[in-house]
């Protein structure tokens, strides 16, 4: 996956580039991401309290679900308190609100 390799202003040139190179042109993944982050963004907002997601956020859920698409199994570290239980079980919830079965352990 290159997205989850790249910085923020990267990613945004990349796809740019991808998009003039292949006008017109959207992919299955693309369709698939949209409908995940639209799920995404309903689910943060139904939650009690409602969870607040910036962009950035929302973009680092939606490049754990490209990783596990690409891989038997990812790790998720960080500081304690920094969202990353909020992040799966975010992602896995919106999974589901897609219709994709969802197997966590």
């Amino acid at each position: 996956d290159t997205l989850s390799k790249l910085s923020d202003s990267d990613v945004a040139l990349f796809n740019s580039l991808l998009s003039d190179i292949f006008v017109n042109i959207v992919s299955t993944s693309d369709a698939e991401r949209n409908e995940v982050e639209e799920a995404l963004r309903e689910i943060m907002k139904e939650q009690k309290p409602p969870l607040e997601m910036s962009n950035h956020q929302i973009s680092k859920v939606l490049q754990l679900h490209s990783a596990l698409d690409q891989r038997i199994g990812c790790v998720i570290f960080g500081e304690p308190g920094t969202g990353k239980t909020t992040a799966w079980r975010s992602l896995k919830t919106a999974l589901g609100k897609c219709g994709m079965l969802v197997d966590c352990h």
